[in-house]
This record gives structure tokens, C-alpha cells and sequence, in this order.
């Protein structure tokens, strides 16, 4: 049975989704902001040398990153909160307050502690000959820590409670679709999204804490040491991921508002299921082609990679570029705005999808690697994509 909303819950989970709003459109012009000094940089516009160089890059990588997942969920919070089930507001306001704290946490280490491995935090460079005294990478690990657990947190309660709405985990990921039996009650498309993509982010959220801790207890043991490969393949699965989660949150709410401006209907349905379903395998594992260059690694991986890489841009990517067109074809589409940024978005995700899919391509890789094709694909589908959803 649908969970009660009353019009006072919606005013006051709107004033939450405006906090975050406001905290967007402070932070993300800052960030931006080192972006252009980085760029400038690199242009000799403006000299900036080359330590203040590395801790822009490490502030406006991480912290990007964090921002422009804590707006994507959010804004899935505020959707299913005010229009499918009651979440716990202070829950909402407790995973805000985490996210600020390790925000500031962040940029006290890397702007005051000059702390600048880059958003990568490759081990153990952090740790050999570091400009940087041991307080700020412990400080910048704690930090993103607590933004993870308020994300984590936030998850685990958004799950549960639709889980609850909807009888039963499963039926959050449509799989009473893919059964011969009528289906009782619709699922709404952002519940299935919402789903595909918290779960892999809770994976995620774990990882990189187990990398971080690592961190963190080098600094207080300096004898211990890591296996190098296994570092690096935590954090890259950890940033990889929660990078497409981002997107894949905001699709979210394409597939719910698109509806209310073209009149068509847009359901789950088996070919929605299957694609978001196959996504779901593909955000766990795409993240190996991020090591192509790791001789380490099983020969089997990078095969792997490659496969899982392709694959991964059809699903998901393919489907909504699909059901957007069709919202659109022949229809009397009320163009405003919102439809417009829609649109202006899938076009700037399929631009900077395809650019990933080059990248993870092994023979492209080996050139394109360590060039500034790598952090322009996600620029692309992040700013042109994630910024005007």
C-alpha cells in the first residue's frame, strides 16, 4: 500500500533539496574555478607552479566528484520522497551534514595541508618523499570517509524503504516483469533506476573505505605495506564507479519528468528491466579497463575489460537514448527548459559515453592513456551531461 505524503512532508523535504541545491551552485563554481587555473596553466595564461598545480588538481578531482554525486542522489532522495514513499528527513539531513563536514575536510587538507597525489591517490606515492606533512593525507582520507558513510547511510535507507513500499528487494529490480504472471502493481522507472544504482554504489562506498583505512594506518605504522596492484584496483573501482553512478542517478530523473512534458507514458517494462538489470553487471566490472597497462595483472582481466567496457554502452545508454527520442517523435512536447536540458544532457552523455568506449578500446588505450583524452571524456558526459540533467 502506497505510503502516506501529506503536503507539509513535501514542503519540508523541498527545503532539503533546496539546501543541497544552494550548496550545488556555491561549490560547483569554485571547483570549477581550479579547473580554469589548471587549464590556464597549462595554456601559460597564469603560472601556478607545479605544487599548487597537484593539490587543485587533487581539490577539484575528489571534490567534483563528491559534489556531483551528492547533487545525483539528492535529487533521487527529493523524487521518490515526494512522490512515492515517506523518507526519514533526518536521515536526509544527517547524510547533508556528513557530506559538508568531509567537503571542508577535504579542502583544509589539500588548499592549507597542500596535499596533491591527484584524485587517484596512487599508493604509496602519497607516502615517498611527500611534500606534504602525514596530517593531511590522513585528514584527506578521513574526509572522504565520512562523505562515504553519509552516502552509504543514505543508501541503505532509500533501499530499504522502497524495498518495504514494494514487497520485497526483487521487485526493486523488476524481476516480477521477466515472469509469465500479471504484474500486480507498476513499478516506477526511477525506483528501478534508483536501485541499479545505489546497490553498486554501496559496493563502491566499501572499497574505497577499505583503501582509505589502509591509509590511514599506514600513517600510524609506517612498517606496513600493501600489495600496490590491489590498491590501485580498489580506488579505481571505487572512483569509476560512483563516476557512472552519478550519471546513472540523474538518468533517474529524465525517465520521470520526461513523461509529464511529452504526454507519453514511459513504464518499466521487460526491455527496461533486462537493459537497467545487464547495467547493473556492467558498473561492477567496466571499471578493468582502467588497468590495461597493469602488466601484473591475469592476461584474463584485460580480455575482460574489453568485453564488459563495450558491452556496457548499450544497455542503459542505448535504451534511454531510445526512449527519449520516442518521447519526443510526433509528440507535442511542451519545450521549456527542463526538456531542453534533457535532451541537450542524453546528447552530451552519448558524446562522452563514446569517448569512453574509445578509451577502453586496448589498441586506443596505449596511446590515449596518460593524455588529457582520459579526464576530457568525463568532463564531457559529467558537464554536458550530469550539469544540464
Amino acid at each position: 500500500m502506497l505510503s502516506t505524503i501529506n503536503t507539509d512532508e513535501v514542503k519540508r523535504q523541498r527545503k532539503l533539496a533546496i539546501l543541497w541545491g544552494v550548496t550545488f551552485m556555491i561549490a560547483f563554481p569554485l571547483l570549477i574555478t581550479l579547473g580554469l587555473l589548471m587549464r590556464s596553466s597549462q595554456a601559460e595564461i597564469a603560472t601556478i607552479g607545479p605544487d599548487r598545480f597537484y593539490v587543485y588538481m587533487t581539490l577539484h578531482g575528489l571534490g567534483m566528484v563528491s559534489v556531483l554525486f551528492s547533487i545525483a542522489f539528492s535529487g533521487l532522495w527529493y523524487f521518490i520522497s515526494t512522490r512515492y514513499l515517506r523518507l526519514n528527513l533526518k536521515i536526509g539531513y544527517f547524510v547533508y551534514t556528513l557530506v559538508i563536514i568531509g567537503l571542508l575536510a577535504l579542502t583544509i587538507s589539500t588548499l592549507i595541508g597542500k596535499y596533491g597525489p591527484g584524485w587517484y591517490l596512487l599508493y604509496p606515492l602519497p607516502f615517498i618523499n611527500a611534500p606534504w606533512p602525514e596530517w593531511s593525507i590522513g585528514l584527506s582520507s578521513a574526509a572522504i570517509i565520512v562523505m562515504g558513510i553519509g552516502w552509504l547511510i543514505g543508501s541503505l535507507h532509500m533501499l530499504h524503504a522502497m524495498s518495504v513500499e514494494y514487497d520485497g528487494f526483487f521487485n526493486l529490480l523488476g524481476w516480477q516483469y521477466l515472469g509469465r504472471k500479471p504484474v500486480k502493481r507498476e513499478l516506477p522507472t526511477v525506483i528501478l533506476i534508483a536501485t541499479i544504482s545505489l546497490i553498486p554504489g554501496i559496493f563502491a562506498v566499501i572499497a574505497g573505505a577499505v583503501f582509505l583505512i589502509m591509509f590511514i594506518m599506514k600513517i600510524f605504522e609506517p612498517s606496513l605495506n600493501f600489495d600496490v596492484l590491489m590498491m590501485k584496483n580498489l580506488v579505481m573501482y571505487f572512483g569509476h564507479a560512483i563516476a557512472n553512478i552519478t550519471m546513472y542517478c540523474a538518468v533517474g530523473w529524465v525517465y520521470m519528468l520526461f513523461p509529464e512534458f511529452s504526454g507519453r507514458e514511459l513504464k518499466v517494462d521487460k526491455v527496461l528491466v533486462i537493459s537497467w538489470n545487464a547495467t547493473f553487471v556492467f558498473i561492477v566490472f567496466a571499471f578493468f579497463h582502467h588497468m590495461y597497462m597493469d602488466f601484473g595483472q591475469p592476461l584474463s582481466f584485460q580480455y575482460f575489460g574489453q568485453i564488459i567496457s563495450y558491452l556496457s554502452a548499450v544497455p542503459a545508454t542505448g535504451v534511454t537514448m531510445f526512449s527519449v527520442m520516442s518521447q519526443i517523435y510526433h509528440s507535442k512536447i511542451k519545450w521549456g527548459i527542463v526538456p531542453l536540458m534533457f535532451l541537450f544532457g542524453t546528447a552530451g552523455w552519448a558524446i562522452g559515453g563514446f569517448s569512453a568506449v574509445v578509451d577502453s578500446t586496448i589498441y586506443f588505450n596505449k596511446v590515449l592513456h596518460n593524455t588529457l583524452w582520459v579526464p576530457a571524456h568525463f568532463q564531457t558526459y559529467m558537464i554536458m551531461g550530469v550539469v544540464l540533467f
